[in-house]
């Protein structure tokens, strides 16, 4: 792809496709990580990334150590993972601050990494607990308590905020809900210059615990898939270290899917992609389909490159030969996910 960090290249994996962005119950997910390798499995993936919102705890699990243990050959490779919430000091398109960077082949247990993404996780429950104040100043009766109902283990954020207002019958519908969340608190901004890093930090972060960093899902940043704003976009991460672009989703439009491609190789990165699977009940909301592990039809072919900066990096390449000497997860930080 024209990058002269990439090394020598391993064996390449078999002709397949691969699945290089999920996420379960430890984070915004519904199915524990153990289900999720299982419908990769059902699916004929040969490899599936494991990427949780801002942590990593799901990848150290006693349960999930037992099951990989004794999985037959057939089963995929699992590569874990984290996608870090980042925040840009200025909008990149519209108002859009928000940029999400996957960490792939990550140590879960590195333990700069884990410190640093339970102070982002904190300092989130802290924003979120004073909005919470403020709406019950205004007459909202919400408590922080009452949060698990709508975002289970993952941490509270305005949407979920939002959500439990509708929960509760405090606002007709989400929209209205959401509007009540920003009139009465302070905006977005706010959060992500508090509690989220910038992403020069989470490329730098991601290369320290051995991963890879990958820019994910650019086509939701750049709703107007301007090239100039893209080439500005890659060109920027690129210079703080990014490694590779999503370019294969299933929620991409087949007519833009080709000028990402152009683009991410155009930068001189890595293409990468997955399905950003959550549960069989979240549709996309482009077309009303269900994802599932493997929708984003990523070939197997763009896999070795990952796999040797991963190497070289001193990452984790297959969960198999990740040796956890402590099961730490009962963590209360480590449970709050953002």
């Amino acid at each position: 792809m024209g990058d002269s960090r990439i090394p020598s290249l391993p064996p390449p994996i078999a002709g397949g496709e691969i699945d290089l962005h999920t996420h379960t119950k430890c984070s915004d997910g519904t199915s524990t990580p153990c289900e999720v390798i299982d419908l990769a499995k059902a699916a004929g993936i040969l490899l599936i990334g494991i990427t949780d919102h801002n942590t990593a705890c799901g990848l150290r699990d006693s349960v999930l150590r037992k099951y990989v243990g004794g999985l037959d050959p057939r089963a995929p490779q699992i590569v874990p993972g984290v996608e870090i919430t980042t925040s840009l000091p200025e909008p990149i398109f519209e108002h859009e601050r928000v940029l999400h960077i996957v960490g792939l082949g990550v140590n879960p247990n590195h333990p700069v990494l884990r410190k640093r993404l339970i102070r982002q996780r904190v300092a989130q429950e802290k924003l979120m607990r004073d909005r919470l104040s403020r709406l019950r100043d205004s007459g909202f009766d919400v408590q922080w308590k009452d949060m698990w109902q709508v975002c289970g283990t993952y941490s509270a954020s305005p949407y979920f905020i939002a959500k439990l207002l509708l929960l509760k019958g405090l606002a007709p519908d989400l929209s209205t809900a959401k509007e009540i969340v920003s009139q009465h608190c302070e905006n977005e901004g706010e959060i992500l210059d508090n509690a989220a890093m910038r992403p020069a930090e989470a490329i730098a972060l991601i290369h320290q615990a051995g991963g890879v960093a990958i820019l994910a899902h650019p086509h939701r940043e750049v709703r107007n898939h301007d090239p100039e704003i893209l080439r500005r976009l890659f060109a920027d991460l690129k210079d703080k270290g990014l490694d590779a672009v999503e370019g294969y989703r299933q929620d991409m439009d087949d007519e833009v899917q080709p000028l990402y491609h152009q683009l991410i190789q155009e930068a001189g990165l890595l293409l990468s992609g997955g399905s950003d699977y959550h549960n069989p009940h979240w549709l996309q909301k482009h077309n009303g389909v269900p994802r599932h592990p493997g929708d984003a039809k990523v070939p197997a072919r763009l896999w070795p490159p990952f796999a040797a900066l991963i190497k070289e990096r001193g990452g984790i390449t297959d969960l198999r030969d990740l040796i956890v000497a402590k099961h730490e997860s009962g963590n209360a930080n480590e449970r709050f996910l953002f």
